[in-house]
């Protein structure tokens, strides 16, 4: 669709639509335009639309599911940018098949915190035991529990000596 800038101290008479053509404002020029053939009925009745239709679902499933977990989140942690990475992994997972009860725990895991824990492992090295760290979001297995959760299973690399 063609448009027509105006130029600059250019100002129109009004704003809007009149007949065939639309007048508005964009960054501080003005523009005129044809009026669009478009409209919302046609969107979403016209097989043409099909797909823009099953995507707008999609968002709308991601948008609701995003939507629950972030008003459960205490005041500090909210930000709106949050809210749409939630969004756009749910929009992920829904189209790789995820079910709605996968997909909330996932946003609910990605929300936590990591919780730091210390792990002493019963190998010995040097007469002392090794420490490590784990963070309980580190890369492992993810599975859901009978209640229907999200867990995540370490893997923890361990070096096997074989004795002769």
């Amino acid at each position: 669709m063609a448009k027509i800038d105006l130029g600059e101290g250019i100002k129109p008479p009004f704003i809007g639509t009149i007949q065939n053509l639309c007048i508005y404002e964009m960054y501080g020029r003005y523009y005129i335009r044809l009026k669009s053939s478009l409209t919302g009925k046609r969107v979403k009745k016209d097989p043409a639309f099909r797909n823009t239709m099953r995507h707008a679902a999609i968002l709308a499933e991601a948008s609701r599911m995003a939507a629950t977990v972030y008003r459960a989140l205490p005041k500090e942690q909210k930000e709106h940018i949050l809210y749409r990475k939630l969004t756009g992994m749910a929009i992920r997972m829904l189209k790789e098949g995820a079910s709605q009860t996968v997909i909330v725990a996932a946003l609910q895991s990605a929300c936590r915190k990591p919780e730091k824990k210390t792990v002493v492992l019963a190998e010995q090295n040097n007469s002392s035991y090794i420490q490590h760290k784990v963070y309980l979001d580190m890369p492992g297995i993810l599975s859901v529990n009978q209640e229907g959760r999200l867990e995540n299973t370490l893997i923890v690399p361990v070096e096997i000596v074989l004795l002769e």
